[in-house]
């Protein structure tokens, strides 16, 4: 939320970097490009799981997040 707070590109890739080990490391993977691009299908297409998302973490969080592991993967 801080890097869609401020704009901050930095910030953004930092984040989907921090995600993406996050996930590689839950999941035992050695690229987690594939999960993170489902993930942000499923912020986009999945309005109870971005609504669930948004409630914890900020409205417009999911969709957020989604932009920007798109971005980060260059989708």
């Amino acid at each position: 939320m801080e890097a869609k707070e401020t704009g901050d590109a930095n910030v953004e890739k930092e984040a989907v970097e921090q995600l993406a080990e996050n996930y590689k490391e839950m999941f035992k993977l050695d690229n987690a490009r594939s999960i993170l691009l489902d993930l942000a299908g499923e912020y986009l297409h999945k309005q109870k799981l971005a609504e669930a998302t948004d409630s914890q973490f900020g409205n417009g969080c999911s969709e957020y997040v989604a932009y920007a592991i798109k971005k980060y993967y260059g989708v």
